[in-house]
C-alpha cells in the first residue's frame, strides 16, 4: 500500500509541476481566478494508466514476483516469471478477484488513450496480438474443433488489420482483440462449466452432435471420460504405438467397440451405426495427434 500512495503522489506532483510550468494556477476550472487547468486531457488519460500499471506491479510485487522480469527477461527465465506471477495471483479466491479487478483497470485506462500518441497503438495492437495467438495456438492443440476460432481470428480481425492501419482501424482491431481475447477465455474456461476437464472434453466435442437431450448429454460425458481413462490406461501406453500398424488398429478397435457397447457405448436410440463409425475416425485421429506419449505434452501442465 506504501508504494501505491506513494506513486499516487507522484502523479500529484507531476500534475503541479506542468501548472507551474505553464505558468497558471492548478486549481482548475474551479480556482480562484477561473483558470484552466493546463493538465490536457492527454496527460490525464496517460497519468490514470500510469497509475493502474503501478497497482499491477505493486500487487505483483508484494508477492514476490516482480513485473519487470516479465518484461525484461525472454525465454525460460521469462517463462518462469509467468508462473511465479500467476501463483502471486492465485493464491486464494480473493488475490484472483483482486487481480482480476486489477488487470481489467490496466485494459480500461489503455483504452481510454487509444487516441493518446505516447501509447504507441501499433506496438499495443502487435503487443495484443501476440497474447492471443499464445492463447489461441493453445487452445487449438488441445481441441481439434475449435478451428472457427482461428478463422474468426484471421480472416476478420488480421485480414482487416493487414488491409489499412489508418487510426480507425487499429482502434478497432484492438477493441476486436479485446473482444477475442474474452471469447478465449470464455472457451478455456468451457471444460469447468461442462463439469470435464481440458482432455475429456476434447473427446466430448468429438462426440456430441445436434439435438441431443440432457439425458443424452449427460451420458456422452461419461463415455468421453470414461473412453480417454480405458486409453490411457492401456492401449496408448504401448511404446511408440503410431510407429506400427498393429498398434493403430489396435487403438481404433478399442475405440470403435468402446462407443458401440450397450454397456459403455454412445445413446444406441440417437447413434446409428454410421454415426458410431464416424465419430470413431474422429477420435482416433484426435488421440493420434494429440497423445504419442501419455501424458500428452498438449494437456501436461508444465507445457502448458
Amino acid at each position: 500500500n506504501g508504494l501505491i500512495v506513494d506513486y499516487c503522489g507522484v502523479l500529484k506532483h507531476l500534475r503541479k509541476a506542468l501548472a507551474t510550468f505553464a505558468g497558471t494556477p492548478s486549481g482548475g476550472q474551479g480556482g480562484a481566478g477561473g483558470e484552466i487547468d493546463p493538465a490536457r486531457p492527454d496527460e490525464e488519460l496517460l497519468a490514470d494508466l500510469a497509475e493502474a500499471i503501478a497497482m499491477v506491479r505493486s500487487f505483483l510485487h508484494g508477492g514476490g514476483a516482480p513485473l519487470d522480469d516479465v518484461i525484461g527477461k525472454a525465454g525460460f527465465a521469462r517463462n518462469a516469471a509467468i508462473v511465479a506471477c500467476k501463483e502471486v495471483a492465485n493464491e486464494n479466491d480473493e488475490t484472483r478477484k483482486r487481480f482480476e479487478v486489477l488487470c481489467r483497470e490496466v485494459f480500461k485506462k489503455f483504452k481510454a488513450c487509444i487516441n493518446v500518441r505516447g501509447v504507441n497503438q501499433r506496438t499495443a495492437v502487435q503487443a495484443l496480438k501476440h497474447t492471443v495467438e499464445e492463447r489461441l495456438r493453445r487452445l487449438l492443440a488441445r481441441n481439434p474443433l475449435r478451428t472457427d476460432f482461428q478463422q474468426h481470428y484471421y480472416e476478420r480481425i488480421v485480414a482487416d488489420y493487414n488491409r489499412e492501419k489508418d487510426r480507425v482501424t487499429i482502434e478497432r482491431t484492438f477493441e476486436e482483440l479485446l473482444k477475442f481475447f474474452e471469447q478465449l477465455e470464455e472457451e478455456e474456461n468451457r471444460a469447468l462449466r461442462e463439469g470435464l476437464d481440458e482432455e475429456s472434453l476434447a473427446i466430448f466435442d468429438l462426440l456430441k452432435k445436434p439435438d441431443l437431450d440432457k439425458a443424452d448429454i449427460r451420458r456422452i460425458k461419461t463415455v468421453a471420460k470414461e473412453l480417454l481413462q480405458t486409453l490411457k490406461a492401456e492401449r496408448l501406453r504401448v511404446d511408440q504405438w503410431r510407429e506400427k500398424e498393429a498398434t493403430q488398429s489396435a487403438v481404433k478397435v478399442a475405440i470403435h467397440d468402446f462407443l458401440y457397447r450397450d454397456e459403455t457405448g454412445l445413446p444406441a436410440g440417437a447413434y446409428s451405426d454410421e454415426d458410431v463409425t464416424t465419430t470413431t475416425e474422429a477420435v482416433f485421429a484426435h488421440v493420434y495427434r494429440a497423445y504419442p506419449t501419455v501424458p500428452s505434452p498438449f494437456y501436461d501442465v508444465t507445457a502448458a
